[in-house]
């Protein structure tokens, strides 16, 4: 896939009617092999800024304002990516500048896919995806954890616990979620996999064991 740059300066008119500007394509860069879904910008280090591309595959690729690749997450297999949210904290404020090369001495920060590899500094970030996962990704050392997982299509099948206030809920992606109707939480989750939907469940006379339709 790729993505079609615009100069904005350079406008054709069409014809006799100046009121309606043809913008030309002026460069097209192949940033992904799968279709991207997302584009924004962030802060980052070395490099002052940096574009953050999302795809359906799930990807998510970074690369400078020269459309360099300096880093990419390809672990990122939930789904194609809706949206990237970056944390703001101060790592990049004009206070912590004088302080930064201190500041991340001995972290185990990631490095750019560039000749000098430099130290690749951003701010910790949460991606969601169209199949309803948000992970929580730890830029130093890397750590990844989903924090929110739901059903990605309609729920079809519900039932309640004979003695408890719990009730489960199952649906076409494969997925059972049981949660307290009190209080509101989540008591546990079990994903079966996409390609083995659930039709129905339901809880035995005890209340200890739930079985599902597939």
């Amino acid at each position: 896939m790729v993505l079609i740059y615009y100069d904005l300066n350079r406008l054709i008119l069409s014809g006799e009617n100046s009121e309606t500007p043809y913008k030309r394509a002026t460069k097209l860069i192949p940033l992904h092999q799968k279709g991207i879904t997302f584009l924004t910008t962030t802060a980052c280090h070395p490099y002052g800024k940096c574009i953050v591309t999302g795809d359906s595959s799930g990807q998510v690729k970074f690369f400078d304002c020269n459309f360099m690749l300096l880093f990419w997450y390809q672990d990122l297999k939930f789904g194609p990516v809706n949206c990237v949210s970056f944390a703001t904290t101060s790592l990049f404020t004009e206070k912590n500048q004088s302080s930064f090369t201190e500041s991340i001495k001995g972290k185990a920060y990631p490095t750019c896919a560039t000749i000098g590899a430099e130290p690749f500094i951003i701010e910790d970030f949460i991606v969601s995806t169209s199949s309803a996962f948000m992970i929580s990704v730890t830029v130093e050392g890397g750590l990844k954890k989903i924090i929110l997982r739901e059903h990605d299509s309609d729920v079809n099948g519900l039932t309640t616990h004979p003695v408890l206030n719990h009730v489960a809920t199952c649906s076409h992606s494969g997925l059972v979620k049981i949660y307290d109707y009190e209080s509101k939480l989540v008591v546990t989750m079990k994903s079966f996999g996409l390609n083995n939907s659930i039709q129905s469940c339901v809880y035995d006379k005890t209340g200890q064991y739930i079985g599902q339709l597939f």
